[in-house]
């Protein structure tokens, strides 16, 4: 459940209104459900999220539409027609908050991820370099032990 979805369960639980969030979509495409208070409600927005006319055909199925700011883009409130008064001027407030703040845990969450990526990077190049100091030290030892054996097979003089 995300977090619109569970403001507007916290409503219908406590009020008994109905509600669901529609975000529209740029260039005419289908508007996405952000929340709902019930399957039910989202599945009886469905169309009204798509309508031409979205407050008449609100009306018309006994529900309130209303364009509400959802951070930087806009989309349709449906509440159930029983709603009180207050929900319908609470709710547009709250929902550029909550999705302000789900906005900011992303941010946080992407920059721990980068930065966690980041000090990965750090550990395999420092593993690396360790490596290659270790590759150069064993080849080092190598030549030492080879030219060790090539000086104990020379013949030797006798006198």
């Amino acid at each position: 459940m995300n977090e619109i979805a569970a403001l507007l369960e916290a409503v219908r639980d406590a009020t008994g209104a109905e509600a669901a969030v529609w975000e529209r979509q740029e260039g005419g495409h289908t508007p996405r459900l952000l929340g709902a208070s019930s399957p039910w409600m989202a599945e009886r927005t469905v169309l009204g999220a798509v309508a031409w006319d979205v407050a008449t055909w609100a009306r018309a199925n006994d529900l309130r539409a209303r364009l509400v700011t959802i951070g930087e883009r806009v989309g349709w409130l449906f509440l159930s027609a029983d709603a009180d008064a207050a929900v319908d001027r609470l709710l547009p407030r709250l929902l550029p908050l909550v999705r302000r703040l789900v906005d900011e845990r992303e941010r946080q969450g992407r920059e721990v991820a980068r930065v966690q990526a980041e000090a990965a990077r750090q550990q395999l190049a420092r593993e690396m370099k360790l490596a290659h100091d270790l590759q150069l030290k064993l080849l080092k030892m190598l030549r030492l032990i080879l030219q060790n054996r090539k000086e104990k097979m020379k013949p030797r003089e006798i006198y």
